[in-house]
């Protein structure tokens, strides 16, 4: 059984926006470097590096939420 910490809910308007702007952000910069990059051998591996990056900081920004908001 996995649980999922209730810190990385998106219950509040300013989460859902921050998550939104965070997956906007990176499809976007995921799409300037796949375009440029795309014939690179190791391109899906910094695709994953990438987008696991981008939610590792967004998960970082709401336990900093979470823990001010106390």
């Amino acid at each position: 059984m996995v649980l999922w910490p209730s810190w990385l809910w998106i219950n509040t308007p300013l989460r859902a926006v921050l998550w939104l702007c965070n997956r906007f952000v990176t499809w976007t910069g995921l799409t300037i470097f796949w375009k440029r990059f795309r014939s690179s051998r190791a391109f899906w591996v910094w695709m994953t590096l990438i987008n696991a990056g981008s939610f590792g900081l967004l998960a970082l920004v709401f336990l900093w939420l979470h823990q001010h908001a106390q």
